[in-house]
Parts: structure tokens; C-alpha cells; sequence
């Protein structure tokens, strides 16, 4: 494990000489912590995470579902997530043109993101990992590559930090959501989500 970490990090340090830095390699996995740390709860809200026991419910009968997410199932959880305003952070994870491959610039990001997910403020919640495209390209082509795309990030995360499967929800949203909805071709329109979803 250590020892592919570490080949990982030469990896990524090799290639930052070749690829711009982006703003969200100055975050350090203990940013990614305070950012999807649970908040405070209030009073009126139940349930782990903020979620009631019928959204806890719901969202665990989606772990381990890499494939058969539906429509109704995605916006059920994108309405769940909006309502609960539970704790996100976005990232640009850049693949290859078309592609679920990697690029090295995000194996960066997500040698920290595995980091954090293994921190002991996180490592009991389930994540919802959340894969966006933007407008270029078909609606149909743009879905099917946020799915792959979203579960990429998963079987990174999986096989790297030995993250539980059950753990991490992927679910691809193609260019339904973006960003930046006044520019439908904006880079940040690329993005995957991830979210705290809590003890389900």
C-alpha cells in the first residue's frame, strides 16, 4: 500500500513539471477534511448526517450500485442532497479527451482526496461521488461518460485507499448540472462532485 503511494506520488510530481498547476492542487487533503466534515446540526434536523430515516434509508439501498442508478433514483438523491445541505467540495478531475483514463494532474487531487476519505472525521460516512460533463458532445454520450467517469474515481479510490465499496455512491449526472450555466462549454462544467452523506 505504502509502496504505491509512493509511486503514485512520483507519478503525479513527474507530471506537474508538464501540466499547469490548477487551483485545486493547492488543496491539502486536511482542506478537503473541513470542507466535507459534517456541520453543526440543528435542532429540527434527524437522522445521520442531517438526513430523515426515510433519506438514510434510500440512500443505502443505492451502495455497492455501480450500474442501474435510474433517473428518478438520481434526482430523488441530487433533491436529498440539495434539501439536507450536507457537506461538498467540488474538483476538476481531468481524464483523457472522450475517456475514463486518468490524467495525472487527477491522480494528484485524488491521492489527497483518498487521504481525507481515510481521516478518522470521515472515515464512517458514506460519499456520494457525482460525475458532470459539459454541453459539448450528445446528452446520451455525455451521460453514459459522467457514469464511467464517476465510477473511475470510485475504483481509484477502492483500490488505492482500500476505501469500502459500500462507501462511495457513483452516480454520473452528464451535463444536467452544470456549473457554470452560462457557459455550457466552461472547463468547471467537467467536474466530479463528491459529497458527505453520513452514517447510512
Amino acid at each position: 500500500m505504502l509502496i504505491r503511494l509512493i509511486a503514485l506520488a512520483v507519478l503525479c510530481l513527474s507530471a506537474s513539471m508538464a501540466y499547469e498547476v490548477q487551483a485545486q492542487t493547492a488543496l491539502s487533503a486536511d482542506d478537503i477534511v473541513q470542507g466535507l466534515k459534517p456541520k453543526p446540526r440543528t435542532r429540527g434536523i434527524g437522522g445521520a448526517g442531517g438526513l430523515s430515516a426515510d433519506q438514510s434509508q434510500f440512500v443505502g439501498s443505492l451502495k455497492s450500485r455501480t450500474r442501474g442508478i435510474s433517473i428518478e433514483e438520481r434526482e430523488q438523491l441530487s433533491t436529498i442532497v440539495t434539501a439536507a445541505a450536507l457537506p461538498a467540495i467540488d474538483f476538476e478531475v481531468r481524464f483523457a479527451l472522450n475517456s475514463t483514463r486518468l490524467e495525472q494532474p487527477a491522480i494528484e487531487t485524488l491521492i489527497k482526496l483518498g487521504m481525507a476519505l481515510k481521516s478518522p472525521d470521515l472515515e464512517t460516512a458514506t460519499f456520494l461521488i457525482s460525475g458532470h460533463t459539459d454541453a459539448r458532445g450528445a446528452r446520451e454520450s455525455n451521460q453514459k461518460l459522467s457514469e464511467e467517469r464517476a465510477a473511475a474515481v470510485r475504483a481509484f479510490l477502492v483500490s488505492n485507499f482500500a476505501i469500502p465499496a459500500d462507501r462511495l455512491i457513483a452516480v454520473g449526472y452528464g451535463q444536467e448540472k452544470l456549473k457554470n450555466a452560462t457557459d455550457a462549454y466552461a472547463d468547471e462544467n467537467r467536474r466530479v462532485g463528491v459529497v458527505n452523506l453520513g452514517k447510512t
